[in-house]
């Protein structure tokens, strides 16, 4: 991520998805209206290796916006306080299991 010229890492999760659930992530993150999504490589912390991931970048940055966001994360987990526990795809029974 990038932030005035300045580099920095996130720690956070990596989710393989098929098409129909990457539709669903669009229609959350309004893509292509409000933000763009982008293919970038990534650098696991597990073993090193590089994958290729996308990432939601909003299409119209302002820089008020990080005066009135919330603190910038450098972790993510969906074990956070959302209380929104990643669904793994082998327990998915119905659509509905995807919004849990």
């Amino acid at each position: 991520m990038r932030k005035n010229g300045q580099k920095f890492n996130i720690e956070g999760e990596l989710y393989e998805v098929d098409a129909k659930k990457l539709e669903i992530l669009d229609e959350l993150e309004a893509y292509p209206t409000l933000y763009d999504r982008k293919e970038i490589e990534i650098k696991l912390s597990s073993d090193g290796s590089i994958r290729h991931a996308y990432i939601y970048l909003l299409r119209s940055w302002r820089a008020d916006l990080l005066a009135t966001s919330s603190v910038m994360l450098t972790t993510y987990s969906s074990l956070g306080p959302h209380g929104r526990v990643y669904v793994d795809n082998e327990n998915v029974t119905s659509e509905e299991d995807m919004y849990q």
